[in-house]
Formats: structure tokens, C-alpha cells, sequence
């Protein structure tokens, strides 16, 4: 089988979309010999440059018409070099919904443009014409696919409410933890000793730090010696406070900061991001890898991953930070609790959070639509040239 790989940015790039599009790529090339990258960077740069810009007035240029047709143009032409079974889309929207050929598509995302654009807040400035186009623009990508891949069950019922759906073409398949090294089902067996909270992230307001900070006031005047660790970021309010380490910003493509990286996540008692959006968290993927339960607020496609008081705590959004607080420091003070708490988080990753696992589900998918693709017709399946759009 022919695979043809599109992402939403350079999958060689580690910071793209928090490396999703590096791992998954990882993943289909250990299983797909014949996969073929098409590369679109250059225009990626420049469109990635421009957005920054446009955005702040509320204009999403990457759904304008002149850069899908311009995408449609630059992989069109890959596409019909490579002539795949089966095109697969990393978050790919817009380079693919105006494509004019009918290879199969599998599409994976997070979730949708109008599910996107409507929940988080950065996004509610933009104009009522670039919501248009990135909804007609989604729509026709829709149209097109033999299979849509969402990786909650948030993201997927938002669709299916928005959009023109048919029944079954959209399924949830959580992506897995980025990690380089699984550290192993063994370190369920490491002790405890500290009540240590662990904080990954670098947008620390949209991902609850002022509340977590405020958590962890009320934690402290129970548990004297607990402590807060805070990677991704350095957010000023944090510094000097007792019992708050800050390590800021730590990339994952540098050995000795992966290693500062994964040592907090091996010492650390619970994982603890108060996300007030957050349409996936593959950090809480990680943590269950490091057999941590995680405490996080019910929103977006959290729930899909932390299931409360199974592998973690879940809040409403509204939840007093006192309540917040008792429940963890209860969870700290129930040992049978916390290491059941523990095991079923690592089962999680092992069962369901793990890339392989997601690849099982991508690889079905693809061979499934490329089947079908070839059973369309009897002569050429991707004719090269079409009117209109499947």
C-alpha cells in the first residue's frame, strides 16, 4: 500500500502542533514502507508568518481561497507523482479539501474548524468571512474523506452536530504520549515519598495556572512539605513562592533538557493542569505513561483521557479551589486509592493512549479506504482530471 503523508506543518519539525505531526509520522513510517511525505514548508513559513499578523484583525488567512488553491495546486502535483493507495492528512485541512482528484483521504485532527474557533477564546475575534471560508473550506474536506479520525468524543459529537456527517465516518482515536522512551509499566514501583505536583505546559493562563496556584496555596496549609513543579514556562506570579520550583521552558529535541523533563515526570506524585481549554492535553497522555493520576478540569476532550477517580481527579470549571485542593490532598492521604489510581492510569497508556495503539487504528483506516478507493472503478480509481469536488 501507497501512502501518501500531508500535515498541518513540517512533521521533521518537533514544535509543530506540539509534535503530533512528528510522532504520527514516526509511527505510519515504522509500519508503511511506501510512504511519501509531500512537503509544503515554504509556504507553511511564509503562511505561518503572515498569520500572526492577520489574526490580531481577526483574518485567518490560511482558509483565504488563494493559498487552498495554491496548496490544492503544490499537492496535486505530489500527488499525482506519487500516485498513492490512499492519502493520509495530519491535521491538513486546508491543503487538501480543494485538491481536484479522488484518492482516498483519512483525515486525523484534534477536531474541527468550527468546533475549534467557537470553544477557545483566541479565536472568537475572527470575522464572520474567515469563519465562512474555514467552515465551507472543513465542510468540503468533509465531503471528501472516507474517514475522519477525532481524537475525543467532545470533538466528535461537535462535529457531527455542525457539519454535514455521514453516519459512521467520523471515529475517536486519541493520539498517544510524545515520548521518546516508554518509561515502562516499572515504574509503578517507584515510592513516593513527596506529595509532588507536576505542571507541563506553556500557555500557563489558558492552562489553569493562576488556579492551580491558588490549589496549591490551600494544599501547602495542609501538607507542609508538598511541592509544585512548573516545566514549559516561567510564569513571574510562581517565582519565590514556598514550595514552587520553576523550570521554564525545556525542549524536548535537546538530551539534557529531555532529561530534566523526564526526571520530573518520575518524581512527581500527580499531574496537575487546571486547563480551562483544552481540546485534547496529550501532557496528560504523558503523564499516565509515568503512572500519574492526573487532576484536571472537565472541558474540551479532557474526560476522554482522564477518567475521574479511575486515573484522576475531574473538576467543573467553576469548582472552588478549596474543593480542589481537599480532593487531591485526600487522594495523597489514601495510599490503596492513589497506587490503584496510579495502575489504571498506566493501563490507560498502555490500552489506549500509546501511538502504536493509535497507528493500529490509522493503518486499519487506510487500508480500508484504499480497498474501497480501488473498488470504485475498474479502470484508474484517481482520474487526474475532475470536475467539481467528491
Amino acid at each position: 500500500m501507497k501512502v501518501a503523508f500531508v500535515a498541518i506543518g513540517d512533521p521533521h519539525d518537533r514544535s509543530i502542533w506540539a509534535g503530533t505531526p512528528h510522532y504520527a509520522l514516526r509511527e505510519m513510517s515504522r509500519r508503511l514502507p511506501d510512504l511519501h511525505v509531500i512537503d509544503t514548508r515554504r509556504i507553511d513559513a511564509v503562511l505561518l508568518g503572515l498569520n500572526r499578523i492577520t489574526r490580531r484583525i481577526g483574518w485567518d488567512i490560511a482558509r483565504e481561497p488563494i493559498f487552498t488553491r495554491l496548496y490544492a495546486s503544490l499537492v496535486q502535483r505530489a500527488l499525482r507523482h506519487i500516485d498513492p493507495d490512499v492519502v493520509l492528512s495530519i491535521g491538513a485541512s486546508n491543503k487538501l479539501a480543494d485538491t481536484q482528484s479522488s484518492w482516498p483521504i483519512v483525515h486525523v485532527s484534534d477536531a474541527l474548524f468550527e468546533t475549534i474557533t467557537s470553544y477557545y477564546r483566541k479565536y472568537h475575534r475572527i470575522s464572520d468571512r474567515s469563519r465562512r471560508l474555514g467552515n465551507r473550506l472543513q465542510q468540503r474536506l468533509i465531503d471528501r474523506c472516507n474517514a475522519i479520525l477525532l481524537m475525543s468524543d467532545w470533538a466528535k459529537d461537535s462535529a457531527e452536530e455542525f457539519y454535514s456527517v455521514e453516519s459512521g465516518l467520523i471515529s475517536v482515536v486519541p493520539i498517544g504520549a510524545n515520548l521518546d522512551v516508554d518509561p515502562g509499566v516499572e515504574i509503578l514501583n517507584s515510592k513516593k515519598d513527596k506529595l509532588r505536583l507536576l505542571f507541563v505546559g506553556i500557555a500557563w493562563d489558558r492552562k489553569g495556572g493562576p488556579l492551580l496556584l491558588e490549589v496549591f496555596r490551600h494544599i501547602r496549609a495542609v501538607v507542609q512539605d508538598a511541592e509544585l513543579h512548573i516545566a514549559g514556562c516561567s510564569p513571574p506570579e510562581a517565582q519565590g513562592l514556598p514550595g514552587v520550583l520553576v523550570h521554564g521552558y525545556l525542549k524536548k529535541a535537546d538530551p539534557a533538557q529531555r532529561a530534566v523533563l523526564e526526571r520530573l515526570y518520575r518524581d512527581a506524585s500527580i499531574f496537575a493542569m487546571l486547563s480551562l481549554e483544552e481540546a485534547f492535553g496529550l501532557v496528560y497522555c504523558e503523564a499516565a505513561a509515568y503512572g500519574l493520576p492526573a487532576a484536571a478540569l472537565r472541558t474540551g476532550g479532557v474526560s476522554t483521557i482522564v477518567k475521574d477517580e479511575r486515573t484522576g481527579l475531574l473538576f467543573d470549571p467553576n469548582e472552588d479551589p478549596r474543593i480542589i485542593a481537599k480532593r487531591i490532598v485526600d487522594l495523597w492521604f489514601a495510599p490503596h486509592q492513589y497506587d490503584a489510581m496510579r495502575a489504571a492510569a498506566r493501563h490507560e497508556f498502555e490500552s489506549r493512549l500509546n501511538w502504536s495503539i493509535w497507528g493500529d487504528a490509522v493503518e486499519r483506516e487506510l487500508r480500508a479506504a484504499a480497498r474501497r478507493g480501488a473498488g470504485e472503478s475498474d479502470l484508474d480509481p484517481r482520474p487526474a482530471q475532475q470536475s467539481g469536488i467528491c
